[in-house]
C-alpha cells in the first residue's frame, strides 16, 4: 500500500472516531473514557453495593480515576483512590474497605 493510502486510511479512522464528540488521541486512536462512562462502570460493580460517595475523574487516555469511600468489615470506611483502565471498573470489589 502506498504513503497516500495510508494516509486516507488513516483521515478516514480519525473522522469517523472524531463524529462522535469524544476526544481523541490520535496516536492510539483510543476514545478517552468520561467521568460519566467510569461512574457508570463503578455502579456495575460490585463495590458499589458497599461503597459510597464515589467521585470520578480522567486524567488520562484510558484510565478512570475513582474516590470512593467503602464500608470495612468492622464497620468503618476508608477513603480509597484507585486507576484502572475503564474495562477493569466493573470488575473492582470492596475487600474489607479496599478496592480490588
Amino acid at each position: 500500500m502506498n504513503t497516500f493510502a495510508y494516509a486516507s486510511l488513516f483521515a478516514c479512522l480519525l473522522a469517523s472516531t472524531t463524529a462522535s464528540g469524544q476526544e481523541i488521541d490520535a496516536v492510539t486512536m483510543l476514545a478517552r473514557p468520561t467521568p460519566q462512562q467510569c461512574h457508570n462502570a463503578f455502579d456495575a460493580s460490585s463495590a458499589a453495593s458497599s461503597c459510597s460517595n464515589a467521585r470520578m475523574e480522567v486524567w488520562d487516555q484510558t484510565n478512570c480515576t475513582i474516590y470512593v469511600d467503602c464500608l470495612r468489615n468492622d464497620g468503618t470506611t476508608i477513603g480509597n483512590r484507585r486507576t484502572v483502565p475503564l474495562p477493569q471498573v466493573s470488575s473492582l470489589r470492596n475487600c474489607d474497605g479496599l478496592l480490588c
